[in-house]
């Protein structure tokens, strides 16, 4: 892994887009292999407001992940994926929505198909048949 500060100081211009998944505010532990200090959040705050390239970062939804964005454009969204893989580590039997912040200093193009996401049902990996996946490749 590079060091955020770097990979923006070295790759940033007109034509870069930069996606970042930083470790998610306040939250500790054996899930992050790297953590983020306070201090961290803050420079990454402050590094892509004076960058030139686009960016989308996600986060966990958090007051103080807000304040420091205040300002961008951001989008609240629910996810099944990272529920399941907690759920599981921690042997619960429950799935939940976990919500997020897509944080962005662009507006994102319209969507061409206006089918709401919710009228699709949300499967994991472990709900595909991988035998008929690898014969649709063929």
């Amino acid at each position: 892994h590079l060091d955020f500060r770097k990979c923006i100081i070295n790759w940033d211009s007109d034509e870069t887009f930069f996606f970042l998944d930083p470790p998610y505010y306040g939250v500790k532990g054996p899930m992050y292999r790297f953590g983020f200090s306070e201090s961290d959040h803050q420079d990454l705050a402050e590094m892509l407001r004076a960058t030139r390239g686009r960016w989308l970062l996600t986060y966990g939804d958090h007051p103080h992940i807000r304040s420091l964005y205040r300002g961008y454009l951001t989008r609240k969204v629910g996810s099944y994926a990272y529920a399941e893989r907690m759920s599981r580590r921690e042997g619960l039997r429950q799935r939940g929505i976990v919500k997020h912040l897509l944080i962005m200093n662009y507006k994102p193009p319209k969507a061409v198909r206006k089918t709401p996401l919710k009228t699709f049902k949300p499967i994991t990996l472990f709900d595909l048949d991988i035998k008929m996946a690898t014969e649709d490749l063929e």
